[in-house]
């Protein structure tokens, strides 16, 4: 949420798995499947946005003037323009399944990662907000706001909203 009037941002993490009954649907189901259903049935990305919109906003009790869809091709990419970025790490990340690319050989592209200081480029960013398989839901969560914040800091220490370059690079990539 930003309040411009007051100058803050404030982010909050809702988990996929969040369960919500859901009127459009007819039933109850995890927020991560939400939008997949709702597309399953219209086919129009549009209405299943929509629909996790209002669903968000009845979660938080807000409205939602904007917001952002971005998939794991564009936020490689917005990691990317930004140069990297730099997260502490705490834990040690041995995920033996993390999932191949697409058109891979493999089914699995094991990524390890020992606790310190690193510097993601995009692809390694992404397998650390996403993998799974040695820890916790949670720390999986919490490695997804270090993420987020991390994003923020680059942004503002690079000034990307005075360089009209990067802000074409980060919205060429958000869009």
């Amino acid at each position: 949420s930003i309040d411009e009037s007051k100058g803050t941002v404030t982010m909050v993490s809702i988990p996929r798995d969040t369960y919500v009954e859901n009127d459009r649907i007819g039933y109850g189901t995890r927020l991560n499947s939400l939008y997949e259903l709702v597309y399953d049935e219209t086919e129009d990305h549009v209405e299943a946005e929509t629909v996790i919109e209002e669903q968000v906003e009845s979660i938080m009790g807000m409205d939602i003037q904007y917001f952002a869809k971005i998939d794991f091709k564009g936020f490689k990419e917005i990691v990317d323009a930004l140069g990297g970025i730099t997260v502490e790490t705490t834990e040690v990340i041995a995920d033996e399944f993390y999932p191949a690319e697409d058109g891979s050989s493999q089914l699995y592209d094991p990524f390890y990662l020992s606790p310190g200081t690193h510097t993601f480029d995009g692809e390694t960013a992404l397998k650390y907000v996403r993998s799974r398989h040695n820890t916790s839901d949670f720390s999986r969560a919490q490695r997804q706001q270090e993420v987020i914040a991390a994003l923020k800091d680059k942004a503002l220490s690079i000034g990307v909203l005075t360089s009209p370059g990067k802000i074409k690079d980060v919205y060429t990539a958000v869009s």
